[in-house]
């Protein structure tokens, strides 16, 4: 019971973060993401050896490339938080002790759905948009957190397996 709680408590943890994320206007959500596009960027400017013929070239060249990096920074959150979700969500139904297809099922249509109603709420938030792609990219997030789950139940269960086995022979 007790575990069942906290995979609760963390579930609507994680669907809360996202929901204050998705609230977030434009302007808010770009600084956040520049927290990390900034030392990204300044990075990879530093080791480049590149020359360029102008400074609109050159202008132009890093513009494409903080656009690449912010792009790559804000899908990457997308598959990490709902990577995140799942992997409660998968333990919170496991804890109710449901079979394990019912519980990879369910939470990967919980996570969907989810992830519909936040794009739905973003399309509210000033400055923000709604896009089916994002939709996509959290449901592999949350693929990727269910598989992880699993696989590492599926080891749980071999290691356990071959601690009887051994102790069998004794």
């Amino acid at each position: 019971m007790r575990k069942t709680l906290i995979y609760f408590i963390l579930m609507i943890i994680t669907m809360g973060t996202i929901f204050a994320f998705s609230s977030d206007n434009g302007k808010d959500t770009n600084q956040k993401s520049n927290m990390l596009v900034n030392p990204i960027e300044s990075t990879i400017k530093a080791a480049s050896d590149k020359t360029f013929e102008s400074e609109k070239e050159e202008t132009d060249y890093w513009k494409k490339v903080r656009s690449k990096i912010s792009t790559a920074v804000r899908k990457t959150a997308h598959t990490v938080i709902y990577c995140l979700l799942s992997i409660f969500t998968l333990l919170f139904f496991k804890s109710l002790n449901l079979e394990t297809a019912d519980a990879l099922m369910m939470t990967l249509l919980l996570c969907v759905l989810y992830a519909a109603g936040d794009e739905l709420h973003q399309h509210f938030s000033n400055g923000r948009d709604c896009k089916f792609s994002d939709v996509c990219i959290d449901t592999f997030g949350a693929w990727i957190g269910t598989l992880l789950v699993y696989i590492a139940g599926k080891l749980k269960a071999h290691k356990t397996k071959r601690k009887l086995h051994f102790k069998a022979k004794l």
